[in-house]
């Protein structure tokens, strides 16, 4: 996604907490988006399994995906669940849930983990 569109989606975000265009608050809008953006914000997307498949940097941080599917044990439509990829197996596998005769449809990998105040 280009910078601008990140910028003009973080400037939407920023309305909607307003309720209006914050311009008519007298706040600069897209100034604040601007500084989110250069401070390193980036608006992740979820992307499709048919597009391509997570690679090993982003499976080791974690997964997030959308899951399609009914295994007899539990039946979901688009639940949203943590998920991991195994590359050797080729398969798609959650330690809270069962994926057999399930489908994960979209992932997204988790983001960094953030620095804590004393911590390395």
């Amino acid at each position: 996604m280009s910078k601008e569109k990140q910028i003009i989606e973080i400037k939407e975000c920023i309305d909607s907490v307003y309720g209006a265009d914050c311009a008519y608050y007298g706040v600069d809008g897209f100034a604040i988006a601007n500084e989110i953006y250069n401070a390193g914000y980036r608006k992740q997307e979820w992307i499709s399994v048919e597009e391509r498949l997570p690679t090993a940097e982003e499976e080791d941080r974690g997964l997030v995906g959308i899951v399609n599917g009914h295994n007899g044990k539990i039946g979901f439509i688009d639940a949203i669940i943590f998920v991991n990829y195994d590359f050797e197996e080729s398969e798609w596998w959650s330690s809270d849930y069962d994926l057999t005769n399930c489908k994960v449809e979209y992932w997204i990998p988790l983001p960094e983990a953030p620095k804590m105040k004393g911590g390395e």
